[in-house]
């Protein structure tokens, strides 16, 4: 009798896998569905990935791939993993944060990616609290100091004879002393910089130097007044 239950049970597990999971071909699994699957080759299954060829210096790579008309999925080889989407609704690729993902919750997308390729970060009024100016954005902008550098290449990149590209930007470590804020430091003690967050510092440290300009203008042309208004006494 338990055999004859276990065998039942293996008869409904299977039953129900192959109602999920069918096996197209060797490279093609279709998942719950013909426009859901997970395979692998240069291309998609489905809308214009199908005739896309992700890497043309690999044979093949592996996707999850969702679509019909369109597609949505991701791609990986031995080269890099891409992401792609139809990019409707002005999205091409959405963070959410899952401990906002409640019930009445608008506050979940954290930043987004649109269909020109630029970066969106959820800036809203309403999510933020304890406003304040910012005070001497000129002096934190005189201690900075801008470089230029290059990443370290790996080995594999250096057995590839790769070239390092010049970048501009700060050293961590010195932007930390001086704007702390916008420098995180990682569980290794890496130092990561939110380059973003340096425009606000920029902007005031700009609006303070204009307000300097103008007051000196001020005076510059209230001199120049009085000179003029001397000459012209002094012609009487």
């Amino acid at each position: 009798m338990k055999k004859l239950l276990f065998i039942s049970a293996l008869c409904i597990i299977s039953l129900t896998l192959q109602a999920q999971l069918q096996v197209v071909n060797n490279n093609y699994i279709k998942l719950f569905g013909s426009s859901k699957g997970l395979h692998t080759g240069p291309t998609g299954k489905y809308g214009s990935a199908t005739i896309f060829d992700f890497n043309t210096d690999t044979q093949s790579g592996v996707m999850l791939e969702y679509g019909a008309s369109e597609s949505a999925g991701i791609y990986l080889d031995g080269d890099y993993a891409v992401i792609w989407s139809p990019g409707d609704n002005g999205r091409l690729l959405r963070i959410y944060d899952e401990d906002d993902m409640h019930a009445g919750s608008t506050d979940y997308e954290k930043f987004y990616i649109d269909g020109d390729g630029d970066f969106y970060k959820a800036s809203d009024l309403n999510r933020k609290e304890k406003i304040n100016n910012l005070n001497d954005a000129t002096g934190k902008l005189l201690q900075l100091r801008g470089v230029t550098y290059s990443y370290k290449l790996s080995e594999q990149e250096k057995e590839k004879k790769l070239k390092a590209k010049k970048r501009y930007g700060f050293i961590a470590q010195e932007l930390e002393a001086v704007i702390p804020e916008v420098v995180d430091t990682d569980e290794y003690g890496n130092k990561f910089v939110n380059y973003t967050s340096i425009i606000p510092v920029l902007v005031d440290g700009f609006k303070e130097q204009q307000a300097q300009i103008d007051e000196q203008q001020i005076i510059i042309d209230k001199m120049l007044q009085e000179i003029v208004d001397l000459k012209a006494k002094i012609s009487k």
